[in-house]
């Protein structure tokens, strides 16, 4: 993992990798607070950033076990003059963090980073980093795809628990830079910043702005600074220039990079980050979805991200790249990333390649206040590290009424799936929302529908011959809208369906949707003729297959679990791609 700078998108050069070895132990008898265990050697070792679940871990035990620990003691020279970062990408679920055996913070959420400021706790020498992790089979938890039982069943599969990406320190000048979201204003030609400093921040001092584009100078600004945050309108092309922006899009990734300096009132530099953004848009015009003002169909996959071997870890960075190349080479645009935010090099590779990306929030499974607060905080917390991407297009808040059982009729559970859509709104206006994918939308802005019975061009028009008549019905059993929404004609989409296995596959509880395929030539004549069907209807605005790989027992992938295709990837470029 090492060479890969945790966040490429907010990128710092003067870091420190922690990934590798930790101690490490089990605290089933929740013993580790009374005696410790912070302070102490643990008995087991354990590679982070893989859980205990896993085989790359070293560990490699899938039994439950809902308080772990973790400990490493680091060599540190004297930061003078210096703020150090302490950071974390993901820890499931509950993280309580030490430094020098002092508690320095408190995080709950499996899925989101989190950044400490720890000089204050640092010495010169040996230090040592603990943390104490809760994971509970808790279904108010935003847990996505992971068992809340003793055993896999059904689409659920080995739970991962504790640190599951990187770790490292940031080592910054007292003053520096919090974040920055920048968003796209293509009919301005400009970008506008919000920049955020800690609260510590005097707000004496200038920041230096330089835009970049492939290497070469766009524009240059520098301002004084201000206390807390501040507010930049950025041109991205000269003054008074000609020049047409660079816009992104899956046939043409353009990206922007941008290089911010901030210096203190005596003129040094504090901090230096390297961000980047795309200049893009998508709106809905007449029943029609747009991409920079032009119509764009999406051919999505959907997309799990698990490995056999290190489970929703990926075994290196390149593995997140190899899986996205092979998404384009069979012909999709775009990918719904289903239940998990992703290791961040995942959205970069997604900005850089050009795959358009459904960003899905991992679903806890009853409805109660608990996971109110819980997605909530995780859906903030995720809209404001991943803002910049442009690749992303589209938050998917919940899934199939996933932890919004009786959405249907349930004015509460109305209410709040309608909060979150409107919390989104606020918080990233320029984002399409699929409020409940798949069925019972009590708000919406396209119509996206699951069905996995459509499999010929006779039960694609029994279900979808009338769109009237599909809007007002149960595809897959389940009323499209909440009762209480209602169509005006948005977009439609397809957005789960499909989902063939091979008969090889399917034994010891493994499966696919409808029926096994006899071997691969029944393989392919089932997918091209669903494909078929669907490249023929007008109605629709794309459609999302499932799935990119099998996972453990769900055997339904286009690739195996090694990333081995089914069949050649030219044939599955020939049934995916067929319209632009």
């Amino acid at each position: 993992m090492k060479n890969y700078y945790p966040d490429p998108a907010f990128l710092r050069q003067d870091w420190i990798d922690l990934t590798g070895e930790w101690e490490f132990a089990f605290d089933d008898q929740d013993q580790g607070l009374k005696r410790k265990w912070h302070a102490k050697p643990l008995p087991m070792k354990i590679q982070v950033p893989f859980v205990f679940q896993s085989e790359k871990s070293g560990i490699h035990d899938k039994s439950y076990h809902p308080i772990l620990w973790y400990r490493k003691e680091i060599e540190l020279p004297a930061f003078r003059n210096k703020e150090v970062l302490l950071s974390f990408n993901g820890v499931d679920y509950k993280a309580m963090v030490y430094v020098n055996g002092s508690m320095v913070a408190v995080h709950e959420g499996g899925y989101t980073p989190f950044h400490i400021p720890v000089s204050a706790y640092l010495k010169r020498g040996k230090n040592v980093i603990a943390l104490r992790v809760e994971d509970y089979h808790d279904t108010a938890q935003p847990r996505g795809k992971q068992i809340w039982t003793e055993t896999n069943h059904g689409c659920w599969y080995t739970a991962s628990s504790g640190i599951w990406k990187d770790v490292w320190l940031q080592i910054t000048g007292k003053e520096y830079i919090e974040a920055c979201r920048i968003t796209p204003d293509l009919n301005n030609r400009m970008a506008h910043l919000e920049i955020d400093y800690p609260n510590t921040f005097s707000g004496k001092g200038k920041l230096a702005i330089e835009l970049l584009y492939n290497g070469k100078h766009v524009n240059t600004m520098t301002l004084e600074t201000e206390a807390y945050r501040q507010h930049v309108h950025l041109h991205v092309t000269q003054p008074h220039s000609v020049d047409d922006i660079h816009t992104w899009s899956p046939e043409n990734p353009n990206l922007y990079d941008v290089a911010l300096s901030l210096y203190d009132g005596a003129g040094s530099l504090c901090d230096k980050v390297v961000t980047y953004f795309g200049m893009r848009d998508v709106s809905i015009r007449n029943g029609q979805i747009l991409l920079n003002n032009r119509p764009i169909y999406q051919k999505l996959i959907l997309d799990q991200g698990y490995w056999d071997e290190s489970l929703l870890t990926p075994p290196d960075k390149e593995a997140l790249k190899k899986d996205l190349e092979l998404t384009k080479r069979m012909g999709f645009n775009g990918v719904r990333k289903h239940q998990k935010i992703e290791d961040p090099w995942f959205y970069y590779y997604a900005d850089k390649l050009g795959l358009m990306v459904w960003a899905e929030l991992p679903s806890p499974y009853c409805f109660s206040t608990d996971e109110i607060v819980n997605v909530e905080r995780d859906m903030t917390e995720t809209v404001r590290h991943l803002y910049n991407h442009p690749s992303i297009i589209t938050w998917v808040p919940f899934n199939e009424s996933w932890g919004i059982r009786d959405v249907l009729h349930d004015k509460r559970q109305q209410q709040f799936v309608k909060g979150i859509y409107h919390l989104l709104k606020a918080l990233d206006p320029l984002r399409f929302i699929s409020a409940n994918d798949g069925w019972e939308q009590p708000i919406h802005e396209f119509v996206a529908i699951h069905d996995y019975l459509i499999h010929d061009q006779e039960s694609y028009d029994k279900i979808w011959g009338d769109l009237e008549k599909l809007i007002n019905t149960t595809p897959s059993h389940r009323q499209v809208l909440a009762d209480c929404d209602s169509y005006a004609g948005e977009p439609v989409l397809l957005t789960e369906f499909g989902g063939i296995a091979l008969q090889e596959q399917v034994s010891d509880g493994a499966w696919g949707y409808r029926g096994p395929a006899r071997d691969v030539q029944e393989y392919i004549q089932r997918l091209t003729t669903i494909m078929d069907v669907i490249y023929r209807d007008p109605r629709l605005s794309g459609f999302c297959y499932t799935q990119l790989t099998d996972v453990q027992q769900e055997v339904n992938g286009l690739l195996k679990p090694d990333r081995t295709p089914k069949c050649s990837l030219d044939v599955f470029y020939k049934i995916f791609s067929e319209r632009a």
